[in-house]
């Protein structure tokens, strides 16, 4: 008479482990899920909102040209060259919006992008010590941009002028994920762009107002 409630029992228990397996098995996948970097390198905006004490310089415009090269460029001694931003030209122009205030006048200035490139290049290491790096920084990021920076009269001749460099490095992995080199490529280039900034502001105040 007791075998159908022994058995109902150990089917109750077996549909209750059942259960918890599986809510245990879908809070491990939730949490695995949340701790897992994104798939795609999501680059946020270069916005400069941190400036809030614009140039004043008596001028009547201002504008931004690129003739640096936005080709990539590799040879066969692992080097290979491309461009710092996708569009330099647009964050160098977001940049002056923010950092420069035309108060009127007859002159114009003129900022010229001659470089904005990034060269990976292999680690240089003497050859006792390369097996330290096989597993550890192997390749060598080189950020360089160079501006042109022109005060022009109203007839476009120029009045004074100042030649504006910014370059850093970092190393990355030899085994570096996509998602971590393009992040390190985007802190690279911010860091270069924020670095010119004060340089531009200091040659501005110093020279063009």
């Amino acid at each position: 008479m007791k075998t159908p409630r022994i058995k109902g029992l150990k089917d109750t228990l077996f549909n209750k482990n059942i259960i918890c397996f599986l809510i245990i098995s879908f809070c491990a996948l939730a949490l695995v899920s949340c701790t897992e970097k994104p798939m795609v390198w999501q680059k946020p905006e270069i916005t400069f909102s941190h400036i809030d004490t614009p140039v004043l310089l008596t001028i009547n415009q201002s504008y931004v040209t690129n003739i640096a090269n936005t080709q990539i460029y590799a040879d066969g001694d692992g080097i290979t060259k491309y461009p710092l931003f996708s569009d330099s030209e647009k964050i160098l122009t977001r940049l002056i919006r923010k950092r420069v205030s035309p108060m009127g006048g007859d002159n114009a200035l003129s900022l010229r992008i001659e470089e904005a490139s990034i060269t990976e290049e292999p680690l240089k290491t003497d050859d006792d010590v390369r097996s330290i790096f096989k597993n550890q920084n192997s390749q060598m990021l080189t950020g360089e941009f160079v501006v042109y920076v022109e005060l022009l009269d109203e007839l476009n001749r120029p009045i004074k002028a100042h030649r504006i460099k910014t370059k850093r490095q970092v190393s990355i992995l030899s085994d570096v994920s996509v998602y971590d080199k393009k992040k390190t490529i985007f802190e690279l280039g911010e860091k270069i762009i924020n670095e010119f900034d004060e340089k531009l502001t200091q040659i501005l105040r110093a020279h063009y107002i």
